[in-house]
């Protein structure tokens, strides 16, 4: 039952309970008197009757009019009690409603995982048909080989037959020589016959003669056995290709019948597919079409309980000023720091050394310098990342920095539980009715330039608030330190990540807004700017009457960010993405501890830093070195990250360009400085976790980036590489500390 009910409902009892206890005191009170009465003289007794009588009367009225109330309030009861039980009777169906709602989604989850099934099992058929198209194209090669030998053998096979045609050939004319032979012998015994006396005197030569044809014969009937011999064994060549063409015929037929198998198959599962698909397809509609149905009536129900709500919820409640009214308490007093400073870059700097030293800070000119440039790189490097030891000063020097250049500082600590962007700016409480700003939103909304829509003025009440408000608190014109302490107890991906991507889109309207600095018609021309993708929207709550109302706070040049880390077992490791959008400092082992109590701090400066002469100092200036050396330079640090598959891009390279150019020495020595703090802080941590002794590793940093650092004369830096690479199999780089 809603609270509200149980008040009113205790105020009806209330009332009940007080007028019967009224009608009980009056009923004692009249019995006691007509006891008194009673007891009376008769003349005493007629003499107050009367006057008794009239107090009676108009004590039986009140008591009447008392009585009439509370059957009022008993009737009201009774028709509140009716609402009740008809409230938790649209409860109990909304509940009906909405459990039909989940069974009929878990009816389509289980829809979808029986067409996940299905569609994995088209899948495995999809492979097996392409496993089938591999052996069908395999059985085609072989196919076609086949076709091409037995197309070979062919040939040779007929070149056999020729072959045989010829030796044939050969054996006839041999033999029609022997037939010719024999009918020499023929012819020359019946010339013996006929001519002995002849014979006699020839028979010398006759016996030379047979002896020759002997030979001869002999001769011939070698080479006719030797022929026939050749015959026959090209009759079992061609015996044997006739087999192996019959072979390969087979063979032929076989794959043929495998094609067609697989076509078979082919269509089958096309017609499967389709008519999974179609029966799945039309299922899967018909539940989307039920769900929809479903929710159309949870949405109706649900607007029209909001209206109910909305018409039980009090005025006040659904005011935006109301809701926002927590946002407007100022984090910063306009009356600090409040004329502005005057010095350049280089005595502003002279300034912080001072103020380091006099709070017992012992920081080397390098580190200052290098903290310094980095927030100035703040159009690509967003962040400023502070890690390494504890204890060596990674909190103070952002703070104390602030101090002295006459910056508003916020610390801002990180909590484990944090896990999106409302710990970081705040939420809307929708049981208070009001936004929950942090210390961190409130201060944004002081440095925003931009407060001219709308909304800003609903936020704030009306117009005439919002000039009040910008005349009592604005910030815009001056310079503020936003420091994420223990920036990784939670993972920075879910509670900046956003951020960080708004911060990179405001460069084009950061442009224009540098370009409209000098015009009378500021404000006019800042809503043709391109601020509206880089801004951040607070959720102010939302309504059936007012709809949701988004915020926007613009996070200007005049915000800058820096986070300390700490490296072991309660905190998490950061992404490239967020090592890649900032320069990242590390703090190691100090070289000499020192054991005294730090001296009390002096006060920082008196004065603000204005916002113009912030952005004079971050317009770029080449140095004293000539721009091809520095992108050789920068070419060498990427070329040695590539040896571990770990190079840069673009924005890398710009980064690190316009931190040597934004770096305050501008001579050759400043240059190389300021590309040695690159290496350092972009470079070195990538190499983390490798191992110096692979090739790849060995290469880039014994090979390329200990030469590149040694060129840049920097002879700490490449010492302490060294030292790194020999203690260990693994890179472990973790800083070091400079000498002072």
């Amino acid at each position: 039952m809603p609270e509200f009910l149980n008040d009113t409902y205790f105020l009806y009892v209330f009332g009940l309970v007080g007028t019967l206890a009224v009608l009980l005191v009056s009923v004692s009170t009249y019995l006691n008197y007509r006891t008194k009465a009673d007891r009376l003289p008769e003349a005493t007794h007629w003499k107050d009757l009367t006057q008794k009588l009239e107090l009676l009367k108009t004590e039986y009225e009140e008591n009447r009019e008392k009585l009439a109330a509370a059957r009022n309030l008993l009737d009201e009861k009774d028709a509140l009690e009716e609402q009740v039980q008809e409230l938790k009777e649209n409860i109990a169906n909304l509940d009906s409603q909405r459990l039909e709602y989940e069974r009929v989604k878990e009816e389509l989850v289980a829809v979808e995982k029986d067409l996940e099934e299905k569609r994995k099992s088209l899948n495995e058929l999809d492979r097996e048909v392409e496993v089938a198209k591999g052996k069908e194209e395999i059985s085609r090669h072989n196919l076609e080989a086949l076709r091409e030998q037995s197309e070979q053998i062919s040939s040779q096979l007929e070149a056999l037959k020729g072959t045989k045609q010829g030796l044939e050939n050969e054996v006839s004319q041999l033999q029609s020589k022997k037939a010719e032979l024999d009918q020499e012998q023929q012819l020359a015994q019946n010339s013996l016959a006929h001519l002995k006396d002849q014979i006699h005197q020839t028979q010398s030569s006759l016996e030379k003669l047979e002896k020759g044809i002997a030979e001869k014969k002999k001769e011939l009937e070698k080479e006719i056995a030797e022929k026939k011999r050749e015959l026959e064994k090209a009759n079992q060549d061609v015996a044997g290709a006739a087999t192996l063409e019959e072979n390969i015929q087979k063979r032929i037929q076989a794959e043929e019948k495998n094609l067609d198998r697989l076509e078979q198959l082919r269509r089958e599962h096309n017609e499967l597919s389709e008519k999974h698909e179609s029966r799945l397809e039309a299922r899967r509609s018909q539940l989307e079409e039920e769900a929809e149905k479903h929710e159309k009536r949870l949405n109706a129900r649900r607007s029209q309980l909001e209206e109910q709500v909305a018409a039980a919820t009090p005025a006040e409640f659904k005011e935006i000023s109301h809701r926002a009214k927590s946002l407007w308490a100022p984090e910063f007093p306009k009356n600090e720091l409040l004329e502005p400073a005057r010095l350049d870059e280089e005595a502003s700097l002279k300034n912080l050394s001072q103020h380091l030293e006099g709070c017992g800070l012992q920081f080397h000119q390098r580190t200052r310098d290098a903290f310094h440039t980095s927030l100035k790189c703040a159009s690509i490097s967003p962040i400023v990342t502070l890690a390494g030891v504890s204890g060596t000063g990674k909190s103070q020097l952002p703070r104390r920095y602030a101090e002295a250049m006459g910056i508003h500082f916020l610390n801002q600590p990180v909590q484990p539980s944090w896990d999106s962007p409302d710990d970081l700016l705040g939420f809307y409480n929708h049981l208070e009715g009001l936004f929950k700003p942090t210390a961190f939103s409130r201060s944004l909304l002081q440095f925003d330039p931009f407060r001219t829509r709308p909304i800003w003025a609903d936020a704030c009440g009306g117009q005439d608030n919002l000039k009040s408000y910008n005349k009592e608190h604005d910030l815009s014109e001056r310079m503020m330190l936003v420091l994420l302490d223990e920036m990784n107890l939670a993972r920075i991906e879910y509670y900046f990540s956003e951020f960080l991507s708004r911060l990179e889109n405001r460069n084009d309207a950061l442009h224009q807004l540098r370009q409209l600095s000098g015009s009378e018609n500021l404000m006019a021309k800042i809503a043709e700017t391109t601020r509206e993708s880089s801004e951040i929207q607070l959720d102010l709550g939302s309504n059936a009457q007012s709809g949701s109302n988004l915020l926007p706070i613009f996070v200007a040049n005049n915000v800058l960010f820096c986070g300390t880390m700490n490296e072991d077992e309660s905190t998490m490791a950061i992404s490239d993405k967020v090592v890649d959008r900032s320069n990242v400092m590390r703090f190691g082992e100090p070289g000499e501890l020192h054991m005294g109590t730090p001296p009390a701090a002096p006060e920082g400066s008196p004065k603000h830093l204005p916002r113009t002469t912030w952005n004079e100092w971050c317009e770029p200036i080449p140095p004293d070195v000539p721009a091809t050396e520095i992108e050789k330079w920068i070419n060498r640090a990427n070329r040695s990250l590539s040896r571990i598959g770990k190079p840069f891009g673009h924005r890398v390279a710009q980064a690190m360009k316009l931190y040597i150019e934004l770096y305050p020495d501008k001579s050759r020595d400043g240059a190389k400085k300021a590309m040695a703090d690159q290496i350092e802080q972009r470079v070195l941590p990538k190499f983390r976790g490798v191992d110096p002794q692979e090739e790849g590793p060995n290469v880039g940093l014994i090979n390329e980036l200990v030469p590149l650092i040694q060129d840049l004369g920097d002879e700490e830096l490449k010492d302490a590489v060294v030292k790194d690479i020999e203690d260990d199999h693994v890179f472990t780089w973790s800083g070091f500390s400079r000498t002072i």
